[in-house]
């Protein structure tokens, strides 16, 4: 091509594609780690303000990284954890719902890879 660039054939863009994601993949399992490790805290009277901040920040980049890299379909789940670990309205009787959006976020963005507890 004129100009100096050069094409890229589609086995690069996968490639680099491929990469991309595996780099949100691997935030993402961090960030749903920090989410389960919250709910169980929650659901045995051990969560505390630091880690509760802590998860609400893991939902808020699961948010944003999911629509960008291409799962909209994350993003409900996701605010749902966001605002409930933000707005204080985590409670031991709330533990069903969060841990039904990790699971949905879990099947989203990583499929069978692993299972959240």
């Amino acid at each position: 091509m004129s100009g100096g660039t050069e094409r890229i054939d589609a086995r690069e863009i996968r490639a680099r594609l491929d990469a991309i994601y595996e780099h949100f993949r691997q935030s993402f399992a961090e960030s749903l780690d920090t989410i389960d490790e919250a709910t169980h805290h929650l659901e045995t009277g051990a969560l505390d303000d630091k880690e509760r901040s802590a998860a609400e920040r893991a939902a808020h980049r699961i948010v944003g990284a999911a629509e960008t890299v291409g799962f909209p379909e994350a993003t409900a789940p996701a605010r749902r954890l966001e605002n409930a670990f933000g707005l204080g309205e985590v409670r031991p009787e709330k533990v069903a719902r969060l841990r039904t959006d990790a699971a949905a976020l879990q099947e989203i963005l990583l499929g069978d890879e692993r299972r959240c507890s």
